[in-house]
């Protein structure tokens, strides 16, 4: 959608359309290098399991999760602002640093 004001033409940015439209291009970029990078090692682990099925279920579920986080930043983004999600960030790592000195640890066995 366009909004057009007297000097200024700018698209409003919708998160949706652009994970839909940004994954097939990010899909076929990385294709290549992944198959030349890790294409023995994956066909190697293929053959750990007895069926492919567990196999694929892995594969194919990380690219359900890496979509979904990938919406999920675009939508928070849309929803807000880059230094909202930014500062979001900055909390969760200072949490992340904070938290094992405040907890207990844990009792020796």
């Amino acid at each position: 959608m366009k909004i057009k004001s007297a000097k200024i033409v700018c698209y409003v940015f919708c998160s949706i359309n652009t994970v839909y439209y940004m994954a097939p291009f990010a899909t076929m970029i990385l294709a290549l290098p992944a198959m030349l990078l890790e294409g023995g090692g994956v066909i190697n682990w293929f053959y750990t399991h007895d069926s492919i099925v567990p196999a694929l279920v892995i594969i194919l579920g990380s690219g359900v999760l890496a979509f979904c986080l990938n919406f999920s930043i675009f939508y928070v983004i849309h929803s807000t602002t880059a230094v909202t999600f930014n500062v979001a960030g900055n909390l969760k790592v200072r949490h992340d640093y904070i938290l094992p000195y405040v907890l207990p640890a844990p009792s020796a066995r």
